[in-house]
């Protein structure tokens, strides 16, 4: 929610009047604006999503991967000539095939 907060306030000036669709991969943020009796942290951040007319789109996360394929590269896959950070091992080519100790 907090990433979702920070987009809108730094586009706002491009999305404020516009109808948009947000896509996120955490189901519960697609009931975020039907919450009741929100307090604190959450009251505020509903007061400001009511600046704009969008709605939110539920993707499964597996289906980001135009998103996040950067973040998902392991460090087996990436350096090759030192041992991995995670497992401690050797790996020639991706981390699941041709490991070598």
């Amino acid at each position: 929610m907090t990433a979702l907060i920070t987009g809108l306030k730094q586009f706002k000036q491009y999305l404020l009047g516009r109808h948009f669709q947000i896509r996120v991969d955490n189901c519960a943020l697609t009931y975020y604006r039907s919450m009741k009796d929100a307090t604190g942290q959450c009251a505020r951040y509903l007061d400001f999503l009511s600046l704009f007319d969008f709605e939110t789109v539920y993707r499964a996360g597996a289906k980001h991967q135009n998103a996040d394929s950067l973040s998902r590269i392991r460090p087996c896959e990436m350096n090759q000539s030192e041992p991995c950070r995670q497992c401690n091992k050797r790996a020639i080519g991706r981390h699941s095939v041709n490991v070598v100790d």
